[in-house]
C-alpha cells in the first residue's frame, strides 16, 4: 500500500509501506522512481517506525521540501532522517543515518535507485584524475548495455529516450563519503544494472567480509535527480536588459588561493563553486545586484563543471589530504538560494557554462541552471 506524502507541482512522493520504499514521480515525465529501502546489517528501513513526515513551503506558499524521520526500535536504536529539497526539473535528496551505539553490520546499501523505462541512451560520467576536469564521459546504447561496477562512486549517470525526455541523477559534493568503504580498505560496489522493465542503480557503501561491530557514529549522503524533456527551452544566451553578472572566471576581485579547483595535486585557475570562498564571491554579487529591488536576471558566468579534491572546501582541512566533490549539484542547491532572494522582485537566476565545458550541456541539470 503506497502512502501519498507529497503532491506538488513539481514532484510527488509516496511509500511503499510494507517494503518501506520511496517512489519519486519528477512532474512531466510519467516515471515511478524508486528509492529503495535503505539497508544495513540485518534490518531494512521497512522494519523502521516514523516519528514525522513533514512537507516544507517556500516564500510563496508553494511546497518546496520534505523531511522525514524514522527509528528502529531495537538494540541501539539506529535513525533515518531524510530530506527531499526540489524545484522545477531538479531534487536534492539527503540520507542521514544516526548509530547511537556499536551495531553488528555486514552491508552498508544506500538509495539504490530503480528507474523504469524504454530508454535509448545511456551516459556515464566517472571519476577519472587524467581526463579533463577529473572526469570521462562514455556512452552506451542502451540496448546492447547490461552491466557496470566499480568500487567507486559514479558523479553522474544520463539517461535519454526517444521522445526527448533526459533523466540525470548522481552523487553531490561527498563524493569521498561515498568512496569511504573502499578508502578504508572495505569492499564496496556500485553497480548499474539493466533490467527488464529499466535500470537498476546500487549503491553499496560497505562491505565488511564478516558480522562486524561498528562503532557509534553519524552518516550522511546525498544524491540528486535532474530531468527536461524536448519542450524544455534553453536560454538564448543573449544578454537581457538589466541583466547583471558575475563572472568566475574575471571575479573582479582576488580569490584567495584556496578557492581554486584541486586536481592530481595541481591547483587550477578556476575556482570551485564549493569552497567557501567561491560561495561568498557569487552571493555578495548577487546580493549587491538584488539591492537595487529593480526586476532583473542574474548571471554566473563560465562556470566549469568538474570534480575537486580540495578538503578545504568541505571544511576538512587537516582531516584528509584529498576529498573528492562534484561542484554541479553545489549549483543547483546555490540556485534554491539565489531563488529566493531574487524571488520578491520576481527576477531570473541563470547560470552559463564555459565554453571548453560545452560536452556537459546536455545535462539536465546544467540545461536548467542555463534556462532559468
Amino acid at each position: 500500500m503506497n502512502k501519498l506524502l507529497l503532491d506538488s507541482r513539481h514532484l510527488a512522493i509516496s511509500k511503499d509501506e510494507n517494503t518501506g520504499n520511496h517512489i519519486l514521480v519528477p512532474a512531466g515525465t510519467g516515471l515511478e522512481i524508486e528509492v529503495q529501502a535503505l539497508s544495513f546489517g540485518q534490518i531494512n528501513e521497512s522494519s523502521a517506525i516514523p516519528k514525522f513526515e513533514r512537507v516544507h513551503c517556500g516564500a510563496g506558499g508553494e511546497e518546496s521540501s520534505f523531511e522525514s524521520k524514522a527509528i528502529f526500535p531495537f538494540g541501539a536504536e539506529p535513525e533515518i532522517k531524510r530530506s527531499f529539497e526540489f524545484s522545477s526539473g531538479f531534487v536534492l535528496a539527503v540520507t542521514d543515518i544516526c548509530l547511537k551505539k556499536t551495531f553488528p553490520m555486514t552491508k552498508l546499501s544506500v538509495d539504490a535507485l530503480k528507474i523504469p523505462g524504454s530508454w535509448k541512451k545511456l551516459t556515464l560520467i566517472t571519476a577519472s584524475p587524467e581526463d579533463k576536469d577529473g572526469l570521462k564521459i562514455e556512452e552506451f546504447d542502451f540496448d546492447s548495455f547490461t552491466n557496470y561496477e566499480s568500487v567507486h562512486g559514479i558523479p553522474a549517470i544520463l539517461l535519454e529516450n526517444d521522445k526527448g525526455l533526459s533523466l540525470e541523477t548522481g552523487l553531490c559534493d561527498d563524493i569521498w563519503r561515498w568512496n569511504s568503504g573502499a578508502a578504508s580498505g572495505l569492499k564496496s560496489s556500485f553497480n548499474i544494472k539493466k533490467e527488464l522493465d529499466g535500470l537498476l542503480i546500487e549503491h553499496s557503501v560497505c562491505i565488511w567480509e564478516e558480522n562486524s561491530e561498528v562503532q557509534a557514529r553519524d552518516w550522511r549522503f546525498k544524491w540528486y535527480l535532474a530531468w527536461a524533456d524536448e519542450e524544455f527551452k534553453k536560454s538564448s544566451g543573449r544578454k537581457s536588459p538589466g541583466q547583471r553578472e558575475a563572472d568566475l572566471e574575471n571575479p573582479g576581485e582576488k580569490l584567495h588561493e584556496n578557492a581554486f579547483i584541486l586536481l592530481n595535486g595541481k591547483k587550477s585557475e578556476i575556482p570551485c563553486t564549493v569552497s567557501n570562498t567561491a560561495q561568498n564571491f557569487m552571493k555578495k554579487a548577487l546580493r549587491s545586484a538584488a539591492g537595487d529591488r529593480k526586476k532583473m536576471k542574474f548571471v554566473i558566468k563560465n562556470f566549469h563543471p568538474s570534480l575537486c579534491e580540495d578538503p578545504a572546501h568541505l571544511n576538512r582541512s587537516g582531516k584528509a589530504d584529498s576529498l573528492l566533490h562534484w561542484n554541479v549539484p553545489g549549483m543547483l542547491e546555490f540556485s534554491l538560494w539565489a531563488e529566493r532572494q531574487l524571488a520578491p522582485t520576481k527576477s531570473k537566476f541563470a547560470v552559463q557554462i564555459s565554453k571548453d565545458s560545452e560536452r556537459f550541456e546536455k545535462l539536465p541539470s546544467l540545461r536548467h541552471l542555463a534556462g532559468n
